[in-house]
């Protein structure tokens, strides 16, 4: 069998905004896949802080009690 590096976790976020906040600009331009900031998930300290959902829900329930 043979050795393979394993991955380690990564918690997903998700970001809301309004349309309105959205283009397509960038700050700067892009010239090479070098400019592109890549994380390197292999050389990130590990983070052994629980994720709670809780808090993303009762801030959700939050916007939606304010625009309904």
């Amino acid at each position: 069998m043979e050795s393979r590096k394993v991955m380690p976790n990564m918690y997903i976020g998700k970001i809301e905004c309004d349309w309105n906040d959205v283009s397509a600009k960038s700050e700067f331009p892009l010239r090479t896949i070098e400019d592109v900031p890549f994380v390197n998930v292999y050389e990130m300290e590990e983070d052994t802080t629980p994720f709670d959902i809780k808090d993303l829900i009762v801030a959700a329930k939050a916007r939606q009690k304010k625009t309904g």
